[in-house]
């Protein structure tokens, strides 16, 4: 049995699989963000990463979806969470987004065509406070704080690890990275920094 700390984070990245020569159906950036991620709250906030990554193409199995639930990844996560289950853990669901709008994607699309696309994008979960304080607002007055341009986006239902999570009691975040950091990966880290920072801030 794994012993679950006050200070654990479960980071998943349920699309960070990608293969070569087929149709883009993966996050380009999840896979360098998660390991950024969790370098950074190890070495620098003294935080713990239980990490789960997507083994299956999302062209196979949508891995935030409901209907995944009995796949391989989701039945580990399921695992973590029931052994998390009243503890002070945090979910952080770690995704990537395309730095340039697609016309394609539509209303998909986290900003309009035109606009210069944010760094960092947070999606609201369904279970937010965590020690009575909101991750969602606690990260983003840090990243504004540091000149990480962010954006919001709430009421999203369909993302089905935070609102598994969320059946655990247990609160979490889903974090959007610009896949512009897979070339700029010093940057991706220092923001990552400031993401761990301000989560080991929630006392």
């Amino acid at each position: 049995m794994v012993h679950i700390m006050s200070t654990t984070l479960i980071v998943s990245a349920p699309h960070q699989l990608c293969k070569p020569n087929t149709p883009r159906m993966c996050d380009l950036a999840a896979g360098i963000a998660t390991e950024m991620f969790c370098q950074a709250a190890i070495r620098h906030r003294n935080l713990e990463c239980m990490v789960l990554l997507g083994d299956e193409h999302r062209v196979n199995h949508d891995l935030n979806r409901k209907v995944s639930r009995g796949t391989p990844f989701r039945k580990k996560l399921d695992q973590l969470l029931s052994m998390a289950e009243g503890s002070n853990c945090v979910v952080i669901d770690i995704h990537s987004f395309p730095d340039k709008y697609l016309v394609e994607a539509g209303d998909i699309n986290f900003f309009k065509q035109g606009e210069i696309a944010p760094e960092i994008v947070l999606l609201h979960g369904p279970l937010d406070e965590f020690r009575g304080k909101s991750i969602c607002n606690t990260i983003y007055k840090a990243l504004v704080k540091g000149k990480i341009t962010s954006k919001i986006i709430r009421g999203i239902t369909v993302n089905d690890i935070l609102n598994q999570s969320s059946e655990y009691d247990l609160s979490g975040i889903l974090i959007e990275f610009n896949e512009k950091f897979k070339s700029e990966p010093d940057r991706l880290y220092d923001i990552c920094k400031i993401i761990a920072s301000s989560l080991s801030s929630i006392k």
